[in-house]
């Protein structure tokens, strides 16, 4: 054989060999690319978003199973017809509203990506569509907690005056023209109802009063929950006569209401304060005479309604500040105040500790409670003298060597008083306290001007009294705080207390103050403790002591 011809055949042979190699890569990306698309296919079908493929004229080539149920339709329906909605080549996520099969439309997040040759021409184009509806319930639900009352289902207080800023600004347009109102609805010995049935029953009469207040008024007025038992309504038209008729409807409504609990019927009056809009006031103020005269209407004799106008107010409460006033001074002169007293426990309730002694206000709708009547005291400088008479009251209580010990709160004004810490010292030149005249302070009051009442606070502990420092972690409170001050108990704010059952976040809190004031030797009382899942959970996390409704509630003795 020639050279010529040996390289010939070897030429022919390499070229077959080339032809055959790059027949068998072709043939490994025809298999790679089958199993591409036969995965992409399983993915398609089994995919919880709908997964469509249409060409580049927007017919549909591919349905998946995901996009029949959010759309309703079959693939077999649309294979070659156009997509029922827009599909563009490329482009960023957005969300649209689609046409369903049924005439009707639905939220979706929508996204596509272009499907390319081996040349990069244009063969198909691949929509991924998301239902948004889950996502929209999800941030309505967000959204109805951020601006609604959890319990009631009605406005928060933000979300109320938010809507009485907006009212008041319509009301500007005609200033001095009545224009609508704000009533405010509290119950009538509401935390009686608590005491006595328990907070869930409470908790039900709140509810069925905000549909009863709902019912009663127009559609389109607004309801709102202001906290507590207080609910609240804004008429956006009508002058001072169309407003105590609604007040009288509200009031009605409320009395309708019977609950049964058990074998106890439960059921409540109410008292309506209000106030006319006339553009003149801004939001905080109406809702300022509108409490000022459900206050004023309480006094009166409850279940009853009374509403006024700037004027009127002003007269009110003139009148009334120097009623109150009159009151506490008289009461301080004659020893007319009263005394209750609420047990605390050893945490596992079998033992009592002490009795905190709490001050109330006799007047003709029964014992007032101190938020009523101390703001005023302190401001007309009363306090130092209020707290005293607590002192000798529980002193005289304490000459019987059987009284448990008695827990007197102490007002900032008060630190430091040479005439409380003489009567306390001539008590005791009798008899040894011993620890059982526990003043309880707060962070606040003892911070304040520590340097200075530092030197009163430990002749009073020699004295044989013990100080407990109250509602701490109500304010910014400090650990730091526990070591520098004279204290020997800690009490933790009812507001740590009221989820510790549930809340992580409470636990840690609660189980880091046990820990820190384990260290420092400080006893530790948990606040507002009302069931016995709560009292079990500040158990396991070490707490000594226990004060709330499951234990007692607040009660007179002589």
């Amino acid at each position: 054989m020639s050279a010529r011809a040996s390289v010939d055949k070897s030429r022919t042979a390499l070229g077959g060999a080339v032809r055959a190699g790059i027949g068998r890569c072709r043939g490994a990306r025809a298999r790679a690319r089958l199993e591409a698309e036969q995965t992409l296919s399983v993915v398609a079908l089994t995919a919880p978003v709908g997964i469509v493929r249409a060409d580049g004229a927007g017919r549909v080539l591919a349905w998946n199973p995901a996009a029949e149920r959010m759309l309703g339709w079959c693939e077999a329906e649309l294979l070659g017809r156009p997509c029922p909605f827009p599909v563009t080549a490329e482009g960023p996520e957005r969300e649209l509203r689609v046409r369903r099969a049924d005439g009707g439309g639905l939220d979706v997040a929508l996204s596509t990506a272009p499907v390319r040759d081996e040349e990069g021409a244009l063969t198909a184009v691949v929509a991924i569509l998301s239902d948004l509806t889950e996502r929209r319930r999800r941030e309505e639900v967000v959204r109805h907690l951020a601006s609604h009352d959890p319990l009631t289902g009605l406005l928060n207080r933000r979300s109320f005056e938010e809507m009485l800023a907006r009212v008041t600004r319509r009301a500007r347009r005609t200033a001095g023209r009545p224009n609508g109102a704000v009533l405010i609805v509290d119950f009538d010995g509401f935390h009686a109802v608590n005491d006595t049935a328990g907070h869930l029953a409470g908790d039900e009469l709140l509810v069925s009063a905000a549909r009863a207040i709902e019912r009663a008024v127009r559609p389109g007025e607004v309801v709102g929950r202001l906290g507590g038992d207080e609910l609240a309504v804004i008429l956006t038209d009508g002058g001072g006569r169309a407003a105590r008729v609604v007040a009288e409807r509200l009031r009605a409504a409320v009395a309708r209401i019977a609950l049964l609990e058990g074998e106890r019927r439960v059921s409540a009056t109410a008292t309506v304060g209000g106030a006319i809009l006339d553009g003149r006031l801004e939001p905080a103020e109406v809702l300022a005479v509108a409490d000022h005269a459900l206050q004023t209407a309480k006094r009166g004799g409850r279940d009853c309604v009374l509403v006024v106008s700037e004027a009127e107010d002003k007269a009110l409460e003139l009148a009334e500040t120097g009623r109150r006033a009159t009151a506490l001074r008289r009461a301080l002169a004659t020893g007319g105040f009263a005394i209750e007293h609420q047990p605390l426990f050893a945490v596992d309730g079998k033992a009592v500790l002490g009795v905190e002694a709490l001050i109330r206000l006799p007047g003709p709708d029964g014992l007032a409670p101190p938020d009523s009547f101390l703001p005023l005291a302190g401001a007309l400088g009363l306090m130092p003298e209020i707290d005293r008479w607590m002192t000798k009251e529980a002193l005289a209580a304490l000459a019987d060597p059987e009284q448990a010990p008695i827990w007197v709160n102490l007002s900032r004004a008060t630190l430091g008083s040479p005439a409380l810490l003489d009567e306390v010292r001539a008590a005791a030149a009798g008899r040894a306290l011993e620890g059982r005249l526990v003043f309880e302070v707060s962070e606040d009051a003892l911070l304040a001007d520590l340097v200075r009442v530092r030197p009163w606070l430990e002749r009073l502990r020699r004295a044989g009294c013990r100080f407990a420092l109250d509602d701490f972690g109500a304010k910014s409170s400090s650990f730091a705080s526990l070591r520098e001050l004279p204290i020997s108990v800690v009490k933790i704010d009812r507001y740590f207390v009221r989820d510790v059952v549930v809340d992580r976040g409470s636990q840690s809190i609660v189980r880091a103050i046990v820990d820190v004031c384990g260290t420092l030797g400080h006893e530790v009382v948990a606040e507002g403790v009302e069931d016995e899942a709560t009292r079990e959970a500040v158990a396991a996390l070490g707490v000594d002591a226990a004060q709330g409704f499951l234990f007692a509630p607040a009660f007179t003795c002589r």
